[in-house]
């Protein structure tokens, strides 16, 4: 057994692609409108990792996502609880079946994965828009318990969305939103009125590799200290004031986003 990639049969559905998006730049997001707000979600679930994110107007979850869902200590009470919450939540964005708009998964480490496959159980006609994850696709597979066979969460969230190929995708080296001509990211990754997240760094370069380069490129089996630095890190923007999720993202991460920068953005949470 080996992890393959799940393809939906979808008649738009072209190969994929790693050619690095070109960085652009756009107005910052504007405010939430009359009626509206935002809740952002740091959930204990024991030793890991979940953030979810929604936008309510007049009392409806009209936007949501989800950053990591995992946990490896105290998962069966702390992880329990977080899912009953998901899964409540993401019904109520799209009853009676649930849909998240967009699943942000930092790295592959089984304290910010291992919970996803319990969600999907728990929720199993929930539909997904789009999938962004850190580090390679491979990273992901995992040996199944007590059985001779693979299984990679990618190719289960992927199964959920229209089309895997083109809504579950990784980021070439040292991929970011931001232009340090303009001072101003663009484009999102997910987007709303009042609302964006964007790219802040994704798979920081490690030793000799070379910005730009296709995730397949990355080494097949990383150690602990590269899939961390590999953390893929957002910034979400809620009417002007930013908030950066990160994952396990370490001193290299940060190192490399700090030479992004050439100033300091104003309204910034971690």
């Amino acid at each position: 057994g080996t992890a393959r990639r799940q393809n939906n049969a979808h008649p738009k559905c072209a190969p994929r692609s790693e050619t690095p998006r070109p960085i652009r730049t756009a107005p910052a997001t504007g405010g939430l409108s009359m009626g509206s707000h935002a809740l952002i979600y740091s959930l204990d679930v024991g030793q890991g990792m979940c953030t979810y994110v929604e936008l309510i107007t007049d009392g409806s979850i009209v936007g949501n996502a989800i950053f990591d869902l995992g946990s490896t200590h105290n998962s069966s009470s702390a992880g329990g609880a977080a899912l009953k919450f998901l899964s409540e939540q993401i019904v109520k964005r799209s009853p009676p079946n649930g849909h998240i708009d967009i699943v942000f998964i930092s790295h592959k480490d089984a304290d910010h994965t291992n919970l996803f496959g319990d969600l999907l159980k728990t929720l199993p006609d929930m539909t997904i828009n789009e999938v962004r994850y850190g580090g390679r696709y491979d990273w992901y597979k995992v040996k199944v318990p007590k059985k001779e066979e693979y299984t990679n969460i990618l190719n289960d969230l992927g199964a959920r969305t229209s089309c895997a190929q083109h809504f579950v995708r990784g980021f070439s080296v040292g991929d970011t939103s931001w232009n340090p001509l303009e001072n101003e990211f663009f484009p999102p990754l997910w987007s709303g009125t009042g609302y964006s997240a964007y790219l802040l760094c994704a798979n920081a370069p490690f030793r000799s590799e070379i910005l730009g380069i296709g995730e397949s490129s990355i080494s097949d089996q990383p150690n602990g200290d590269q899939a961390n630095s590999k953390s893929l890190v957002i910034v979400l923007n809620i009417a002007g004031y930013q908030c950066v999720i990160g994952g396990d993202a370490t001193f290299p991460t940060f190192q490399f986003i700090n030479g992004i920068f050439e100033r300091t953005l104003l309204n910034v949470y971690m």
